[in-house]
């Protein structure tokens, strides 16, 4: 316990700032100290433990959903330009970061399909993004401070050429049916699903990587074998003005 409170733990200083919780032994000392009386108590420890491990799972089972790549803040009007990470404590095997090049992606596309898509626009939604992974986890009052939003298919406006830009909360194609705007999304996305447009970083600590945010796509992977810390320090930085109005 006099470790626990002359020095903070991972929890204190990174989940928790500023948290303490002091040993029920320094409760029944201090209690009987001062005079009072304690009466009873509970102990929350294995309750907390049975949360941790349902979390867990329910993580794990929603990997599929949660993996999918995704631009940052691409549901905002006016999306984020680039992302710096940093890594400081790195787990042993796993949690590594991919990243899918949007411009290899589109240059790969058949002649036809880039003229069927560089003039289209999809609708961004956070809600949508979300859902995949948990349908109770976008509140009624987030869905309305993140209504959806308008994003150009291709983007054009970058000296290195064009990219696509799709993702987890691209909902559908502005004008088309559903049915018709899922075969255009599944069509794109059967050649942009390849491994030769990805770059898998396997981190080190002290490592930085920075990205444009509107030409490349980014994921994490599990961490595999025994549960280890794992902390990654992100900068974004802002957008200037929609894909909309790019020009």
């Amino acid at each position: 316990f006099d470790r626990y409170k002359n020095k903070q733990d991972f929890i204190q200083k990174y989940i928790f700032p500023g948290g303490f919780l002091p040993s029920l032994q320094s409760i029944k000392d201090y209690t009987k100290k001062t005079g009072l009386t304690l009466r009873g108590y509970n102990s929350y420890g294995i309750h907390y433990s049975h949360t941790l491990r349902k979390w867990r799972e329910n993580f794990i089972g929603s990997w599929n959903n949660i993996s999918q790549q995704g631009f940052d803040s691409s549901f905002k009007k006016i999306p984020s330009k680039m992302s710096i990470l940093s890594a400081k404590m790195i787990p042993s095997l796993g949690g590594n970061t991919e990243f899918l090049s949007m411009r290899a992606s589109y240059n790969a596309l058949p002649q036809e399909l880039k003229l069927k898509i560089d003039d289209k626009i999809c609708w961004h939604d956070y809600s949508h993004g979300r859902s995949k992974i948990d349908p109770n986890l976008v509140t009624p009052e987030e869905k309305q401070a993140l209504p959806p939003v308008k994003q150009k298919l291709v983007l054009s406006d970058n000296k290195h050429g064009k990219s696509l830009y799709l993702g987890a909360h691209c909902r559908n194609v502005d004008g088309m049916s559903e049915n018709d705007s899922n075969a255009l999304l599944a069509e794109i996305n059967s050649y942009i699903d390849t491994e030769k447009f990805i770059y898998s970083h396997v981190w080190e600590p002290f490592d930085l990587i920075m990205w444009d945010n509107r030409a490349v796509l980014h994921r994490a992977t599990p961490i595999k074998g025994k549960i280890e810390k794992r902390l990654m320090v992100r900068t974004t930085v802002a957008g200037q003005t929609s894909t909309i109005n790019e020009y």
